[in-house]
């Protein structure tokens, strides 16, 4: 296989773990709106579930942060690139530390959904008991 296509691979593999895990985080926060309770128009959680939210909350941000970094950076490069005079179907090597602030919000955002469910998961567990 070229190197191109284990690329390809790397990307559809971080592409559906994104997916996934935003999909995990709007489940979490469901999860949590269920053990809501209102008094009049005020809505209440059981206090434990505020951390759990915060880091589904988090995992949000940083999702939405991988795809602004992503875009300056990419779009930064592209466009030092034509000022060099360089065209589209050009082959152009970017350096690999372009890519570590993109892959640190993706892994933020893994870590993130990881320790809400870790919470969520100890509040159900001691709610059973």
């Amino acid at each position: 296989m070229k190197l191109s296509g284990f690329r390809e691979v790397v990307d559809y593999f971080s592409s559906k773990a994104s997916d996934i895990n935003r999909q995990l985080t709007f489940a979490g926060i469901a999860i949590i709106w269920i053990f809501k309770k209102e008094t009049g128009q005020i809505i209440d959680l059981p206090n434990f579930l505020y951390r759990p939210l915060i880091f589904f909350v988090l995992a949000l941000i940083f999702d939405l942060f991988q795809y602004i970094i992503g875009f300056i950076i990419w779009k930064v490069f592209h466009r030092s690139q034509e000022k060099k005079g360089r065209k589209d179907d050009d082959d152009v090597l970017a350096n690999p530390i372009y890519s570590y602030p993109i892959d640190f919000f993706f892994l933020l955002k893994i870590i993130a959904t990881a320790i809400a469910y870790g919470f969520l998961l100890v509040f159900l567990f001691t709610a059973i008991q």
